[in-house]
């Protein structure tokens, strides 16, 4: 359809060079692509149709660096690329009740909290998500310090959810279930600023299930190297079992405790999730039912 817009428009593009205060930018709702038109050159009628069919964008919002228009991209494109398959990044959805006056402070403020090359990335003017880089020395991002610091700066409320670490393959898909997610979480705890990706899918598993519903969220939250690691499992489920009592764990399976602890850190670093939070442990063990080990 955008193709035929454009060609049905094209007495109306916005140049370079033309007033920009007549540039009207348009976003296509269905794949986000962004024309720009010259106001001055269409009719009142034109413009009400348009209105219809697109939705006016604010520039500001528009991806700016390289890193956030290639996220953009991945958002947009089943078959896009990851944009660094030797990157590990994390998505973070944020909701914000009014849009924020300054785009440039709030920038400002979102990289006070997150890596300087946090992607952000515009769904509406008051949602959207932040893609950031895992740096592995230092200390993870505190969503609770960025939700104080937006509703104080910017008055408004936010709701933020973490999602799991983005898999090199089938990255779009793994993006909109976190947005699938959010969208949940916040429908049923729209009171709570940080939401938890895996306390969410307990709850979106216990409404409706079926079995590919389950090896969607399989997928999601164990990647395949992980499913084949008999030894890691094994261990897990023991763990789980165990009532996640590292000690009483590492006796049944004659493993010295440290040994054990090993093993609890390579899955967390694989996966990101941390088997002393409840949440975390609630998931994994209701994903690895029926798992041969």
């Amino acid at each position: 359809m955008i193709d035929d817009i454009k060609h049905a428009f094209s007495h109306a593009h916005w140049q370079n060079g033309e007033n920009k205060a007549a540039r009207w930018s348009l976003q296509d709702p269905h794949t986000c692509t962004v024309i720009h038109l010259n106001r001055t050159k269409l009719t009142a009628r034109e413009q009400l149709l348009l209105a219809h069919v697109f939705t006016e964008v604010n520039e500001s919002m528009i991806p700016k660096t390289a890193i956030e228009k290639k996220w953009f991209h991945c958002l947009r494109e089943q078959q896009a690329p990851h944009p660094d398959p030797h990157q590990t990044y994390i998505p973070v959805y944020f909701k914000l009740t009014t849009a924020p006056m300054d785009l440039s402070s709030f920038r400002e403020a979102v990289h006070h909290i997150f890596p300087h090359n946090t992607a952000i990335i515009w769904e509406s003017t008051t949602e959207g998500l932040f893609i950031y880089a895992v740096q592995p020395l230092e200390d993870d991002v505190d969503l609770e310090a960025l939700a104080t610091l937006l509703q104080s700066d910017f008055y408004t409320n936010v709701a933020l959810l973490k999602g799991m670490p983005l898999p090199i393959k089938d990255v779009h898909d793994a993006l909109h279930f976190s947005k699938q997610l959010f969208s949940f979480a916040h429908n049923i705890h729209p009171e709570k600023n940080v939401l938890c990706a895996a306390e969410t899918a307990i709850s979106w598993l216990t409404q409706t299930i079926t079995p590919t519903q389950f090896a969607k969220v399989k997928r999601y939250f164990l990647p395949a190297p992980i499913l084949t690691d008999q030894e890691l499992l094994r261990a897990i489920i023991v763990y789980l079992n165990h009532h996640m009592n590292i000690s009483k764990a590492a006796n049944a399976l004659h493993l010295h405790r440290n040994s054990l602890q090993y093993r609890l850190n390579k899955f967390m670093n694989r996966t990101g999730l941390d088997l002393r939070r409840f949440p975390h442990a609630a998931i994994t063990y209701f994903l690895l039912q029926g798992q041969n080990v």
